[in-house]
Protein backbone atom coordinates (compact mmCIF):
# COMPACT_ATOMS: atom_id res chain seq x y z
CA UNK A 1 0.00 0.00 0.00
CA UNK A 2 1.26 2.80 -1.10
CA UNK A 3 2.12 5.74 1.64
CA UNK A 4 0.35 9.54 1.31
CA UNK A 5 2.89 12.17 2.47
CA UNK A 6 1.06 14.89 4.06
CA UNK A 7 2.27 18.24 4.25
CA UNK A 8 2.55 19.58 7.45
CA UNK A 9 1.17 23.04 7.96
CA UNK A 10 3.75 25.21 9.77
CA UNK A 11 3.21 28.57 11.84
CA UNK A 12 4.36 32.01 12.19
CA UNK A 13 4.81 33.93 15.89
CA UNK A 14 3.38 37.42 14.43
CA UNK A 15 2.68 41.10 16.15
CA UNK A 16 2.31 44.26 15.04
CA UNK A 17 4.30 47.45 15.96
CA UNK A 18 5.41 50.72 15.47
CA UNK A 19 8.36 50.74 14.25
CA UNK A 20 11.31 53.27 15.62
CA UNK A 21 13.22 55.92 13.30
CA UNK A 22 17.18 55.86 13.48
CA UNK A 23 17.06 58.88 15.43
CA UNK A 24 15.24 57.09 18.63
CA UNK A 25 17.02 53.93 17.95
CA UNK A 26 20.33 56.28 18.53
CA UNK A 27 18.59 57.85 21.35
CA UNK A 28 17.89 54.69 22.95
CA UNK A 29 20.83 52.44 22.18
CA UNK A 30 22.95 55.63 23.52
CA UNK A 31 21.04 55.17 26.65
CA UNK A 32 21.72 51.45 26.83
CA UNK A 33 25.19 52.75 27.18
CA UNK A 34 25.33 54.78 29.87
CA UNK A 35 22.83 52.63 31.70
CA UNK A 36 24.83 49.65 31.73
CA UNK A 37 28.05 51.90 32.78
CA UNK A 38 26.22 53.24 35.93
CA UNK A 39 25.13 49.45 36.44
CA UNK A 40 21.77 50.68 37.00
CA UNK A 41 20.90 47.29 37.34
CA UNK A 42 23.48 46.03 39.72
CA UNK A 43 24.47 42.69 39.22
CA UNK A 44 21.19 41.14 38.51
CA UNK A 45 21.99 39.79 34.43
CA UNK A 46 20.68 41.62 32.02
CA UNK A 47 19.75 41.19 27.95
CA UNK A 48 19.91 44.56 26.59
CA UNK A 49 17.78 44.81 23.76
CA UNK A 50 19.54 44.66 20.16
CA UNK A 51 18.99 48.17 18.19
CA UNK A 52 17.14 46.50 15.09
CA UNK A 53 14.09 45.06 18.22
CA UNK A 54 13.28 48.08 19.02
CA UNK A 55 9.98 48.48 18.83
CA UNK A 56 6.34 49.51 20.24
CA UNK A 57 4.19 47.04 20.07
CA UNK A 58 0.59 47.50 19.35
CA UNK A 59 -1.27 43.85 18.94
CA UNK A 60 0.20 40.49 19.70
CA UNK A 61 -1.20 37.84 17.10
CA UNK A 62 -0.25 34.63 18.26
CA UNK A 63 0.98 31.73 16.49
CA UNK A 64 -0.82 31.37 13.30
CA UNK A 65 -1.28 29.21 9.78
CA UNK A 66 1.20 30.66 6.79
CA UNK A 67 -1.39 29.87 4.80
CA UNK A 68 -3.30 33.45 5.89
CA UNK A 69 -0.73 35.69 5.95
CA UNK A 70 -1.09 36.97 2.70
CA UNK A 71 -4.50 37.31 3.08
CA UNK A 72 -3.68 38.98 6.82
CA UNK A 73 -1.26 41.34 4.98
CA UNK A 74 -4.51 42.88 2.71
CA UNK A 75 -6.85 42.96 5.45
CA UNK A 76 -4.08 45.36 7.49
CA UNK A 77 -3.13 47.37 4.27
CA UNK A 78 -6.91 48.18 4.09
CA UNK A 79 -6.97 48.70 7.88
CA UNK A 80 -4.19 51.15 8.09
CA UNK A 81 -5.44 53.29 5.27
CA UNK A 82 -7.82 55.04 7.55
CA UNK A 83 -5.60 55.54 10.14
CA UNK A 84 -3.84 58.91 9.59
CA UNK A 85 0.30 59.89 11.51
CA UNK A 86 -0.02 60.91 15.02
CA UNK A 87 2.40 61.43 17.72
CA UNK A 88 3.28 59.75 20.82
CA UNK A 89 5.26 62.14 23.11
CA UNK A 90 7.80 60.87 25.15
CA UNK A 91 7.37 60.62 29.05
CA UNK A 92 10.04 58.72 31.28
CA UNK A 93 12.33 55.02 31.72
CA UNK A 94 11.22 52.83 34.24
CA UNK A 95 11.14 49.28 35.69
CA UNK A 96 8.10 48.03 34.23
CA UNK A 97 6.98 46.62 37.35
CA UNK A 98 7.54 47.96 40.92
CA UNK A 99 6.67 44.74 42.83
CA UNK A 100 8.83 42.65 40.63
CA UNK A 101 10.98 44.37 38.01
CA UNK A 102 11.87 42.29 35.22
CA UNK A 103 12.22 44.69 32.46
CA UNK A 104 13.44 48.48 31.90
CA UNK A 105 10.97 50.76 29.28
CA UNK A 106 11.16 53.69 27.44
CA UNK A 107 7.76 54.89 28.02
CA UNK A 108 5.21 57.16 26.14
CA UNK A 109 1.78 58.67 26.72
CA UNK A 110 -0.78 56.13 26.39
CA UNK A 111 -2.70 58.69 23.95
CA UNK A 112 -6.32 58.69 22.49
CA UNK A 113 -4.86 57.78 19.09
CA UNK A 114 -2.75 55.36 20.31
CA UNK A 115 -5.92 53.82 22.48
CA UNK A 116 -7.85 53.93 19.59
CA UNK A 117 -5.40 52.26 17.08
CA UNK A 118 -5.03 49.18 19.64
CA UNK A 119 -8.68 48.77 19.92
CA UNK A 120 -9.21 49.11 16.00
CA UNK A 121 -6.49 46.67 15.18
CA UNK A 122 -8.14 43.99 17.66
CA UNK A 123 -11.23 44.01 16.41
CA UNK A 124 -9.78 43.88 12.59
CA UNK A 125 -7.30 41.18 13.81
CA UNK A 126 -10.29 39.25 15.62
CA UNK A 127 -12.38 38.94 12.65
CA UNK A 128 -9.99 38.26 10.41
CA UNK A 129 -8.68 35.52 12.36
CA UNK A 130 -12.09 34.05 12.91
CA UNK A 131 -13.10 34.70 9.24
CA UNK A 132 -10.57 33.84 7.05
CA UNK A 133 -8.11 31.51 9.59
CA UNK A 134 -10.06 28.46 10.64
CA UNK A 135 -12.01 30.15 13.22
CA UNK A 136 -8.98 31.11 15.14
CA UNK A 137 -9.11 33.05 18.51
CA UNK A 138 -6.56 36.27 18.78
CA UNK A 139 -4.25 35.69 21.85
CA UNK A 140 -5.29 37.17 24.78
CA UNK A 141 -4.44 40.37 25.35
CA UNK A 142 -4.21 43.29 27.90
CA UNK A 143 -4.12 46.51 28.98
CA UNK A 144 -1.20 47.80 25.99
CA UNK A 145 1.18 50.71 27.21
CA UNK A 146 3.02 52.37 24.97
CA UNK A 147 7.05 51.62 25.65
CA UNK A 148 9.67 50.44 24.14
CA UNK A 149 12.17 47.71 25.92
CA UNK A 150 15.36 48.55 26.23
CA UNK A 151 16.47 45.32 28.89
CA UNK A 152 15.19 42.10 30.68
CA UNK A 153 16.17 41.34 33.51
CA UNK A 154 17.19 37.68 34.82
CA UNK A 155 16.09 38.38 38.34
CA UNK A 156 15.10 41.10 40.60
CA UNK A 157 16.60 44.46 40.90
CA UNK A 158 16.29 46.26 43.93
CA UNK A 159 14.83 48.88 42.80
CA UNK A 160 11.74 50.35 40.64
CA UNK A 161 9.63 52.94 39.32
CA UNK A 162 10.90 55.99 37.26
CA UNK A 163 14.52 56.04 36.03
CA UNK A 164 17.00 59.53 35.37
CA UNK A 165 17.87 59.64 32.04
CA UNK A 166 21.48 60.92 31.06
CA UNK A 167 20.55 61.34 27.52
CA UNK A 168 18.56 64.09 26.10
CA UNK A 169 15.40 61.98 24.18
CA UNK A 170 13.62 64.10 22.05
CA UNK A 171 9.51 65.00 23.00
CA UNK A 172 7.96 63.29 20.55
CA UNK A 173 7.78 60.44 18.43
CA UNK A 174 6.42 60.85 14.99
CA UNK A 175 4.45 57.34 14.22
CA UNK A 176 4.29 57.10 10.52
CA UNK A 177 4.02 53.22 10.12
CA UNK A 178 3.19 50.10 11.26
CA UNK A 179 4.93 46.61 10.82
CA UNK A 180 3.57 43.15 10.84
CA UNK A 181 6.96 41.24 12.58
CA UNK A 182 7.87 37.48 12.83
CA UNK A 183 9.09 36.86 16.58
CA UNK A 184 11.24 33.51 16.46
CA UNK A 185 12.67 32.61 20.17
CA UNK A 186 16.24 31.32 19.81
CA UNK A 187 18.85 30.52 22.91
CA UNK A 188 20.24 33.86 23.30
CA UNK A 189 16.64 35.79 23.06
CA UNK A 190 14.44 36.51 20.66
CA UNK A 191 14.42 37.72 16.90
CA UNK A 192 12.50 39.64 14.73
CA UNK A 193 11.61 39.45 11.07
CA UNK A 194 9.63 42.09 9.40
CA UNK A 195 7.17 40.72 6.97
CA UNK A 196 5.56 43.57 6.13
CA UNK A 197 5.87 47.66 6.45
CA UNK A 198 2.23 49.57 6.71
CA UNK A 199 2.86 53.62 6.05
CA UNK A 200 0.44 55.45 7.20
CA UNK A 201 -1.76 57.79 4.75
CA UNK A 202 -0.90 61.82 5.43
CA UNK A 203 -4.07 63.51 5.85
CA UNK A 204 -5.63 65.77 2.92
CA UNK A 205 -5.72 69.21 3.88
Amino acid sequence: MNKVWVKKSTTKRLFIAIPLPKRWQQVLTLYQHDAKSERITGTVPTRWTDRGNLHITIRFIGSINESCIPKLIQTLRGFVGSIHPFVLPFQYFEFATPKEPKMIWARFANTEEFHALVRTCTKILAQFLHDDCGGMKLHNGHHVIPHVTVARLKGDADRAGKLSSPVNVPEDLAVTSLVLNESKTLPNGSVYRTLATFHLPSRKR
